[in-house]
Parts: structure tokens; sequence; C-alpha cells
């Protein structure tokens, strides 16, 4: 299962500290999609400043989609901007994507370590293969 809309809004923390994922309007569960048309298979789902790079070229997602909707989040929390802005949304072809340079969450302000940039870095490589 493929939640797809993973955002802040869809992650709730309840009075107890435990995080809860919410809206699965937008899920993608194994079996069901091949029952969908092909117009509706190539329908980019959920918000896109946080959604993943190879939906914009139209590929099938996997779990590595919800993974960088969750660094998306991550690099947001701990730097205050969105890792590549809006410009994932305009990269739609592998060129374009391959023209999108992570900016480092480490400066002169912050304590941040280095193996969380580094984790961040990987995770938000726009090629899901080098996730």
């Amino acid at each position: 299962m493929l939640h797809q809309d993973i955002r802040p809004e869809n992650i709730m923390i309840d009075t107890t500290g435990t995080v809860k994922i919410i809206d699965f309007g937008s899920t993608s569960v194994a079996g069901i999609d091949e029952m969908k048309s092909a117009d509706e298979e190539h329908a980019i789902l959920g918000t896109a400043q946080f959604t993943t790079p190879e939906y914009f070229l139209g590929e099938f997602p996997t779990a590595k989609a919800d993974q960088f909707s969750l660094a998306v989040i991550a690099y947001q929390m701990l730097s205050g901007k969105l890792p590549y802005g809006t410009q994932v949304a305009k990269a739609r072809s592998r060129s374009a994507q391959r023209r999108l340079h992570y900016k480092s969450v480490i400066n002169d302000d912050t304590d941040i370590p280095l193996w969380i940039d580094f984790t961040l870095r990987r995770a938000l490589n726009p090629d899901p293969l080098k996730r």
C-alpha cells in the first residue's frame, strides 16, 4: 500500500505522542490498481511540493515515493524550506530532473549532524534508484 499524499497536513500527533498518518484517499493498493483505467493510472496524486519526481514522468509509484515525501517533510522541518523549491513539479523530463541540485540543511546557525544531511540527500535524490 502506498499513501501517495504524505504531507504535513496528513500527519497527526495525538496527546500520547503517537504519530498517525491520515487521509488515505490517494492510497494505491496492489491488486486493486490493476482494475483502474489508463487515465486513472497516470493521474498525479498528492500535493506537488511533496510529490516524488517520478510521478511527473508518468512512472508507476513505488515505496520510494512515500519515502521521498517523508524526506521533504523532514527537510522542511529542519530548514524551513523545500529541498528543490517548486522545481520538482516543473521537471518533466529525466534531463530536467538531473539538473535538480540538493542544498544542504547544514549551515552556521544549526547543529544538525552530518549524517542527517547525508540521509536527506540520499532520500531526496530525484532518481528513485539512488534513494
